[in-house]
């Protein structure tokens, strides 16, 4: 049996050992970088914020503003009015209202007949809402839910407490009751724009926009424009 002996002070192997080494750590290297995750890429953050609307938004605005035509029946004045939000044939907006045409009326206030604007969702369509408990008697609560007023640019897609789909909701009520605590936020405002937030679930995904009103009293009130992403 022949044995070959390498001369391991020869250079040329030194050498080689050296360069050996070297492209060692260099794979090395390269494999724990390959197997970093990869980096997060920010991406810009979409806002849907109240009166705010870019080339990314549907937006309409009324000319001349939209507004309930109300008729005057038995001492009170009532009429309803639809919008089709997203222009697909079906009404998703249902704007009710009815008040007394004499301010002074609020004994005939029963069951059947008090005053209130109040707003109907279809087809998926949400209203952003505020929660006031109120208190029943006998230590008892009960919740109700209004449609909130929203600011000039208020963050609306990120707004946790929507209403349901399919239902009503008051904008402001005078209720045939005793027991309650607010007549709703829009109750008392005059002179004012404010902003309703609104969602459509589309696909598997929301849809955000708003609606701008104008309100002069309770018993005056128009819609100027809206807006949603497409």
């Amino acid at each position: 049996m022949i044995f070959l002996q390498f001369n391991t002070k020869s250079p040329i192997l030194a050498e080689m050992k050296r360069l050996y080494c070297i492209l060692s750590i260099m794979g090395l290297a390269v494999f724990f970088f390959a197997c970093e995750d990869e980096p997060d890429i920010d991406t810009p953050e979409t806002k849907v914020l109240a009166g705010v609307h870019d080339s990314d938004m549907f937006y309409y605005e009324f000319n001349p503003p939209f507004q309930v035509d109300c008729q005057v029946d038995s001492g009170m004045v009532h009429g309803q009015d639809s919008i089709d939000l997203d222009a697909d044939g079906q009404y998703d907006f249902i704007l009710s209202q009815r008040f007394f045409s004499d301010e002074n009326d609020s004994a005939q206030i029963n069951d059947y007949n008090y005053p209130y604007s109040r707003v109907r969702m279809e087809n998926s369509l949400e209203v952003a809402r505020v929660t006031e408990v109120i208190y029943i008697g006998l230590g008892q609560t009960s919740d109700v839910f209004w449609i909130d007023t929203l600011s000039f640019e208020h963050r609306i897609d990120d707004i946790e407490e929507w209403s349901e789909t399919n239902t009503s909701i008051e904008m402001w009520m005078v209720p045939p009751t005793e027991f309650w605590s607010s007549y709703g936020p829009w109750y008392g405002l005059t002179d004012s724009i404010q902003y309703m937030g609104i969602r459509m679930m589309s696909d598997s995904d929301y849809k955000y926009g708003w609606i701008k009103v104008q309100q002069s009293d309770r018993k005056e009130l128009v819609i100027l424009s809206y807006a949603f992403e497409e």
